[in-house]
């Protein structure tokens, strides 16, 4: 045994094949030399898988290395599908955007008669900017000065700050994103920026 021991660089843990059982060999059947009475190899050393056993544990680790890889394509298509879903949301407010700007810079306030009569306190309705024909919510004028913030931008000429009472189209996407609001349904109860020229008295 000190011959054995001389020759490792580090001094091994007791187990079943540690320099005591090879220098002694193999303990009797069921048993296991300087142990206690009634330890058993299965008691001090663990199972021993024979050749079956082994052969379903492989076959065990096979299946659950399949159901590994299956939820990790699934999670995959989740997330490809998440990636798709964002790039869409975001090509809408972009377009939808753009369109309130030209609103916007062409000063399309005729599109309404009242438009020129709306001020802070008037009970509107919001247009689509897709369709200036429906109505997205309603609610109330908040400010129209152009430096009025709000979302932490300002507004801007030709735009009013309003307040989201009552959505209509929980759906429609906001022109101007705020943190984590991106619908009309998501900004109940919270201020919008919205051009004027889609803004009419209610």
């Amino acid at each position: 045994m000190k011959e054995i021991r001389s020759q490792k660089s580090q001094i091994e843990d007791v187990r079943r094949d540690d320099i005591f059982s090879k220098v002694l060999k193999n303990d009797k059947v069921g048993r296991v030399r300087m142990y206690v009475f009634g330890v058993t190899p299965y008691v001090a050393w663990g199972e021993i898988p024979n050749r079956s056993s082994a052969y379903l544990l492989i076959e065990g680790y096979k299946e659950a290395f399949k159901k590994m890889e299956k939820q990790v394509q699934e999670q995959g298509e989740v997330i490809a599908k998440m990636k798709l879903d964002m790039q869409s949301t975001q090509h809408a407010t972009n377009s939808t955007s753009l369109r309130a700007t030209q609103y916007s810079q062409n000063g399309d306030v005729h599109s309404f008669n009242d438009s020129a009569h709306i001020q802070v306190g008037t009970k509107v309705s919001v247009k689509s900017v897709l369709d200036s024909i429906k109505i997205m919510a309603i609610g109330y004028v908040q400010s129209m000065d152009p430096t009025h913030m709000t979302g932490n931008y300002p507004l801007g000429p030709n735009w009013c700050s309003v307040h989201i009472s009552i959505p209509v189209n929980w759906e429609e996407h906001l022109i101007r994103l705020y943190s984590t609001l991106t619908t009309i349904g998501h900004a109940i109860g919270t201020y919008v920026a919205w051009p004027q020229a889609l803004v009419s008295i209610f």
